[in-house]
Parts: structure tokens; C-alpha cells; sequence
């Protein structure tokens, strides 16, 4: 035989709605270009006056010459990159390589914070 259902344990009113959902934040596209970094990256390759080239960027850094041409495109470099990257451009403008590295965040820094 069957139990019987308890009816005082029973839901009959409508159950309250869901709370709002709390939006995301939305994500930086991974194909998006920082135009700081294409605009400083030119006027240092400007700065060079011909030394520079993609190749010796790319074995200076140990990353494909395709990559080291992407940067400069815009495409920010990852973290443990930018140090090699001031490191090799430095002697070339003249500069030390700090000055160039803290160029480099800085046009990082704006760039994320949009």
C-alpha cells in the first residue's frame, strides 16, 4: 500500500524569482592591440636607425621571429618578456635598459586600464 503525502509540507505559492545574476567583468580580447605599444615600438625602431632587426629581437629574447614581429604590431608581450626586450633594445638607443623597460609597463599599464 501507498504512503500518504504529507499536504502541510506541500510548496502551493509560487516560489520567489532568482536573484539578479551578477554581471562579469568583461575580458580583455586576446587579439586586441595596444596602440601605446605599436607607437613606442616605432619610434625605437626609428631610433635605432637601421640596426634593428626582427631576427636578432627574436634570438636576443629566445622566442620565433614571428612573435617578436607580433610586439611590435601591438600585441603586448608577456611579463617574463619585457626585461629581454628592454635588455636588447637599450644599447641601441643609447639608453639604459631600465628607462626602456619602465617605458614599456607604463604603456602596458594605460593600455589595461581602459
Amino acid at each position: 500500500m501507498r504512503r500518504q503525502i504529507r499536504k502541510d509540507i506541500l510548496i502551493t505559492s509560487v516560489p520567489p524569482k532568482p536573484p539578479n545574476k551578477i554581471r562579469k567583468v568583461r575580458k580583455k580580447n586576446p587579439n586586441e592591440r595596444c596602440r601605446q605599444l605599436v607607437d613606442l615600438y616605432a619610434s625605437y625602431v626609428e631610433r635605432c636607425e637601421g640596426k634593428y632587426a626582427h631576427r636578432d629581437l627574436a634570438d636576443a629574447v629566445g622566442v620565433r621571429e614571428n612573435t617578436a614581429r607580433r610586439w611590435l604590431y601591438g600585441f603586448p608581450p608577456s611579463a617574463y618578456n619585457i626585461w629581454p626586450i628592454a635588455r636588447y633594445l637599450a644599447p641601441l638607443l643609447g639608453l639604459h635598459d631600465r628607462v626602456v623597460f619602465n617605458d614599456i609597463t607604463k604603456a602596458l599599464e594605460e593600455w589595461r586600464k581602459r
